[in-house]
């Protein structure tokens, strides 16, 4: 299977966007970010030349952030200026990794909404969309992105890292789902949309 018939099949089941957001707070704020894979210019982390990867980035520390060093999506709030959640997610993937979208790739759709964790403060919508990279430029991460992952698709369809991440929240020990991949652990938000991507393209495995 090549890379352009696992974007076409992605981008078709994307196709007639995404389910409501549920359980709304009046006026949310809203953020936006972009799942953006690429075919494998060479072998890699175990990876093989020609398959699909997905683009993670790990968050700099940063105090009073509550996303502070977590494995993510690139993206962010939206701003007043932007022309709606996907000038926001275009604008963000520019300014955190230097890369212009639209010049390198193109945008295949948008997965359901997610909402942040009312513990968090005023209750956020997230909107995740999805894109592929056509040509691959050198990215150059601000200091908002601590580190750059490219990670096999084929990994994650195969569960590779699957397991649990013990965190204290308020006093309280959770033990929550998550991934290991590259050193890094993938839980929370951006694990339930790489999920909501798995269960997508269900039955139709990447590298076949």
């Amino acid at each position: 299977m090549t890379f352009q018939i696992f974007c076409d099949q992605l981008s078709a089941r994307l196709h007639g966007g995404p389910p409501a957001v549920r359980g709304l707070l009046a006026d949310p704020r809203h953020a936006a970010v972009v799942a953006i894979f690429r075919q494998a210019p060479a072998a890699e982390e175990g990876g093989q030349p020609g398959e699909p990867e997905l683009l993670l980035i790990r968050r700099a520390e940063v105090a009073g952030d509550p996303w502070s060093g977590h494995v993510a999506f690139p993206g962010g709030r939206m701003d007043p200026g932007d022309a709606g959640p996907m000038g926001a997610a275009l604008r963000e993937v520019h300014e955190e990794l230097g890369l212009v979208l639209e010049a390198h790739g193109r945008i295949l759709g948008e997965l359901s909404g997610q909402l942040t964790l009312p513990q968090l403060g005023r209750q956020m919508v997230v909107h995740p969309f999805v894109a592929a990279l056509e040509s691959t430029p050198e990215l150059q991460p601000n200091r908002e992105v601590a580190r750059v992952l490219w990670v096999p698709w084929r990994h994650l369809v195969q569960g590779e890292g699957l397991g649990i991440l013990n965190w204290e929240w308020k006093g309280r020990q959770l033990e929550l789902p998550c991934r290991r991949l590259q050193g890094e652990v993938l839980w929370g938000m951006t694990l339930r949309m790489v999920e909501d991507l798995l269960r997508l393209l269900d039955g139709f495995a990447a590298g076949e």
